[in-house]
C-alpha cells in the first residue's frame, strides 16, 4: 500500500487494466485503417500477423513481461525472417501505443534485439537466357494450370500477384500499355482479395510491344470486363496457386535440360 501510495504521489501509478494484447492491437490496427493511416491491404497484413501471436494474444498487455516475449520467439524461431520483423514490428507499436495511452509505464521490449530466424536460407537465382527460352517453349507446349499467367509474368516483369489481380480494363490495346495498379493479397481469416499496390511506386503504366498485344487478345478473346486469370470456380487465382504449377514447369525444364 505504501508503495502504490508513493506511485500515485509521482504520477507513476498505472491503474490495473485487463485489456489484452490481442483486443489493443486490434484497437490500434483498426484506428490505423479509419485515419486512412495505412491501406486495406496493409491492414490484413497486420491481422494476419495478429493471429500469428494467438498463444500469447489472449494475456493482458500489464501482465506481458520480457520474458513471456521471449518465449514466444523462442518456440516459433523457425518463422522466416520476414514473419518474425513483422511480429516484432507490431509487438513494437503496440507496446508504445500502451504506454502512450498510460496502460503499461515501461516497454516489456524495451531491451530485446530482434531475433533471428532458424529457418535455412535457400539460394536463388534468376534464369539465363537458354533456360528462359526452354521454360517458355515448356509452357506453350505441356498442359501446365496458370501457363498463361507465368508467360504473361516472364513476358513484361510483372509480379504474380500484380498479374492475378489484372483486368481486362486495365488494358489499352490502342496505346499499347497495361495499367498496373491492383494486386492479390491475403487477408487475415486466409481471404484472397484484391487491393491497390503496396505502395504508390508499385502504380505504373506498362508499355508492351506488338507480340505482348497479340498474345493478350487472344487471351481475352471475347471478353469485355473481369479478372483475366480465374480459378475453376470462378474465384481469384492466388500466387500460391500459381507458384505450385510453376514448380511443375520447372521440374519439366530440368527434364528437358539435363544431359
Amino acid at each position: 500500500m505504501s508503495e502504490i501510495e508513493h506511485q500515485s504521489k509521482s504520477g507513476a501509478y498505472i491503474k490495473r487494466n485487463k485489456i489484452t494484447l490481442f483486443d489493443f492491437a486490434e484497437s490500434m490496427i483498426d484506428e490505423q485503417l479509419a485515419l486512412n493511416e495505412i491501406r486495406i491491404s496493409s491492414y490484413d497484413r497486420k491481422k494476419a500477423t495478429l493471429n500469428m501471436l494467438k498463444p500469447i494474444y489472449d494475456i493482458p498487455i500489464q501482465d506481458i513481461t520480457e520474458d513471456i516475449i521471449k518465449k514466444f520467439f523462442i518456440e516459433n524461431i523457425d518463422y522466416s525472417q520476414s514473419c518474425i520483423d513483422k511480429i516484432y514490428q507490431l509487438l513494437s507499436y503496440v507496446f508504445k501505443c500502451s504506454i502512450k495511452k498510460g496502460i503499461i509505464a515501461k516497454n516489456p521490449m524495451e531491451d530485446l534485439k530482434k531475433p533471428k530466424s532458424k529457418q535455412k536460407q535457400v539460394k536463388v537465382r534468376g534464369l539465363t537466357i537458354d533456360e528462359q527460352s526452354k521454360l517458355i517453349y515448356v509452357l506453350k507446349n505441356n498442359d501446365i494450370l496458370y501457363s498463361e499467367a507465368m508467360l504473361l509474368s516472364l513476358f513484361t516483369g510483372m509480379r504474380m500477384g500484380e498479374v492475378c489481380a489484372l483486368c481486362v480494363e486495365d488494358i489499352d490495346f490502342s496505346k499499347k500499355a497495361i495499367n498496373v495498379c491492383k494486386t492479390v493479397t491475403r487477408g487475415a481469416n486466409n481471404t484472397t482479395t484484391v487491393n491497390d499496390t503496396k505502395t504508390e511506386a508499385g502504380m505504373r503504366l506498362l508499355h508492351i510491344n506488338d507480340d505482348i498485344v497479340q498474345f493478350l487478345k487472344n487471351l481475352i478473346g471475347d471478353k469485355t470486363s473481369g479478372l483475366l486469370f480465374t480459378s475453376a470456380n470462378g474465384k481469384i487465382v492466388t500466387t500460391q496457386q500459381v507458384n505450385y504449377n510453376y514448380s511443375k514447369a520447372l521440374e519439366t525444364l530440368i527434364l528437358l535440360t539435363a544431359p
